[in-house]
């Protein structure tokens, strides 16, 4: 999850489209379902330090959220929804060369 203070680039920015326009198709959203399954962003993993992850997933299959239909439904409104509008380094004139979330 990107917390709100989250600096991107332009590149960044343009990345991030790019990457949601190549899944922005009936195939494309099919592939990245399969994904997320594969993932296993869907379904309870054994690891211990993971028990508040399988509960939330515990709460979402109770509620009917995890039946596979309404992921699919929520695969293709995640494509509709509009991004979050960010300001990048640039357009904020910070020095991207200097600031140690940039550097590798």
């Amino acid at each position: 999850m990107n917390r709100r203070d989250c600096k991107l680039t332009n590149a960044e920015v343009r990345h991030r489209n790019a990457v949601r326009q190549v899944f922005n198709s009936t195939e494309g959203k099919e592939e990245f379902l399969r994904m997320m399954v594969d993932f296993g962003m869907f379904r309870r993993i054994e690891e211990p330090d993971l028990a508040l992850r399988n509960y939330g997933i515990h709460k979402l299959e109770e509620m009917g959220f995890l039946d596979i239909e309404l992921i699919e439904e929520f695969v293709d409104w995640l494509f509709t929804t509009q991004l979050a509008y960010r300001p990048t380094v640039e357009e904020m004139g910070e020095d991207i060369e200097n600031d140690p979330l940039f550097s590798g």
